[in-house]
């Protein structure tokens, strides 16, 4: 993230965007061009299980998945089947789970 990118956004009417600032989002105090979010990779479960421990209330952690699996870019890679036990442990958390498109509308 680039801290002269948010007027080009504006310039061209982005409503959101993220970052990889690796904190949880704050909705009712972030920029909305500056969703912060986690990017996982590498079937990194440490890295997995230390974002998800950071919700609380008033906040929410942004995951971000390059590829179940991203072949074309491997260091951005996750395995399906290290995603199935993280989509396993979010069911079991009962964490809510959506996507941003349907947390901020279409």
């Amino acid at each position: 993230f680039a801290e002269n990118i948010v007027p080009l956004l504006k310039k061209y009417q982005f409503r959101y965007a993220r970052t990889t600032e690796m904190r949880p989002w704050r909705p009712d105090v972030d920029d909305p061009l500056r969703v912060p979010s986690y990017a996982l990779c590498n079937d990194d479960r440490l890295a997995f299980y230390q974002a998800v421990g950071r919700c609380a209330p008033g906040n929410a952690v942004v995951l971000v998945f390059h590829g179940i699996p991203d072949l074309v870019h491997p260091w951005v890679n996750n395995t399906p089947e290290c995603f199935s036990e993280y989509l396993r442990y979010l069911s079991d958390g009962k964490f809510r789970v959506v996507s941003m498109r349907d947390a901020w509308g279409k």
